[in-house]
């Protein structure tokens, strides 16, 4: 392996996460005048329709100097502060995971050491997560942030966001190739390997081959170089995590934005769950040992609703369009 500075690198695949790469490389990377190409297929689309962030993705947007309300309005972004599963212990019940810290510290302990022995001496503490300000926030269908100001949460970056996969790959390309990210749309075809087994080139069709000091894998399931060309293994982790697919679909959002993820069990069907992202998607995850795909989609139109038409005027289309579940 060479040890000489690192001078190119190549990210192979675009969508949301070749893009977040490309944008960070390049911006980190700015005064090292390291050059960073990315090359996408113009026939592979971005997957998803509504991406659910975790409090990293503000730490992003912000280590790329970027503008956090711009950021969302490029991506159709809501706040995101706190996960809700509604049915997963029991029918009528739910438990909230809420972003940033729980309750003040306690003598210098986490609140919950406090609580739990609460709790283990028999008495009955309000819900753990009822000692986070996300929660009554989440629950109360607000944001981290006033319209005019900030906050303790927007503060901390205890929070995070729901935005579309698509819109935010684009805002990202846009950010990369004004940072000096080279664009090229090809398909990935013959992988060159070096003598010690590493990506020494790769063939984009055309008689054009692309080669640099680091490969970045960024084409998803497909693992164009992890796994076709350096054979590396999947690493299985359905023994812990069972829900191992979805099917998703875009919705419409509703005039009220709720800040919040909302995850609802379906115990009848083999433990689906449903999701909803309040950024336009909307579907079911579940266990492809348990349920097939094409009971999973006629879940996703039962719970989902039938379509709804109604008749045009004359000299006008007709319209269709399709509801947000109801639970979600």
């Amino acid at each position: 392996m060479s040890t000489a500075p690192l001078s190119s690198i190549l990210i192979v695949g675009g969508g949301s996460a070749g893009w977040m790469a490309a944008a960070y490389l390049s911006r980190m990377l700015r005064r090292q005048r390291v050059a960073v190409t990315l090359v996408e297929s113009p026939d592979i689309g971005t997957i998803g329709v509504g991406e659910s962030t975790i409090p990293s993705m503000v730490r992003f947007v912000r280590s790329l100097g970027l503008d956090e309300a711009e950021f969302m309005r490029r991506c159709s972004g809501s706040y995101k502060l706190a996960i809700r599963f509604s049915d997963w212990l029991e029918t009528g019940t739910d438990y909230w995971h809420p972003f940033g810290p729980v309750g003040p510290r306690v003598a210098g302990n986490d609140l919950f050491h406090y609580w739990f022995a609460r709790r283990e001496a028999g008495t009955r503490p309000p819900p753990y997560p009822e000692h986070s300000l996300q929660y009554w926030l989440a629950a109360g269908m607000k944001g981290p942030r006033s319209l005019n100001g900030g906050s303790t949460i927007s503060e901390q970056g205890g929070y995070a966001f729901h935005v579309d996969a698509g819109a935010l790959a684009a805002y990202l390309r846009e950010i990369a190739i004004s940072e000096g990210v080279t664009h090229i749309q090809g398909q990935v075809g013959k992988v060159d390997l070096g003598p010690d087994g590493s990506v020494a080139a790769v063939d984009i069709g055309g008689g054009r081959t692309l080669s640099a000091d680091l490969y970045i894998d960024c084409t998803g399931f497909r693992g164009v170089l992890i796994e076709g060309a350096l054979g590396d293994q999947w690493i299985d982790w359905n023994n812990q995590m069972l829900n191992d697919r979805a099917v998703v679909m875009p919705v419409t959002r509703g005039d009220v934005v709720p800040s919040y993820t909302h995850s609802t069990a379906i115990p009848e069907e083999a433990g689906c769950a449903d999701r909803a992202v309040f950024a336009g998607g909307y579907g079911p995850m579940h266990s492809s040992a348990h349920l097939d795909e094409t009971r999973a989609a006629e879940i996703l139109v039962e719970r989902v609703g039938p379509r709804r038409s109604r008749l045009a005027d004359p000299g006008c289309c007709a319209c269709a369009s399709v509801d947000e579940a109801s639970s979600g």
